[in-house]
């Protein structure tokens, strides 16, 4: 079982970014073998302190991902061009850093 908020902090580290480099975030954890049963955890684009609050009080469960398969979906949007972006793998899911790719040279016109 991991606590999908020190994960995530963990990941923040690991890359040596801030939490103040939060743009929004749609997390969605599902909450019984019933994949129709759905938490949406969203911290919205311009949100204020008190939603940032309450986004990270959200993400302070502990994942244990029961069913063998992928129990959390998201995306947490960051300053950049980069995101952070749920993955799975067979029985095993994390958080994976992104970057919007630079265009090479024969893409931009002259």
């Amino acid at each position: 079982m991991t606590n999908v908020l020190e994960e995530l902090l963990d990941i923040f580290r690991k890359y040596d970014l801030s939490t103040g480099e939060i743009i929004a975030a749609d997390i969605n954890r599902c909450t019984s073998w019933n994949l129709g049963d759905i938490q949406q955890i969203l911290l919205p684009v311009n949100y204020n302190l008190n939603e940032f609050q309450t986004f990270l009080e959200k993400l302070d469960f502990e994942n244990t991902n029961p069913w063998g398969s992928q129990a959390m979906f998201g995306t947490v949007w960051l300053t950049n061009g980069r995101w952070l972006e749920r993955t799975d793998y067979y029985d095993g899911d994390w958080w994976q850093l992104k970057e919007y790719p630079t265009f090479p040279p024969y893409v931009i016109k002259k």
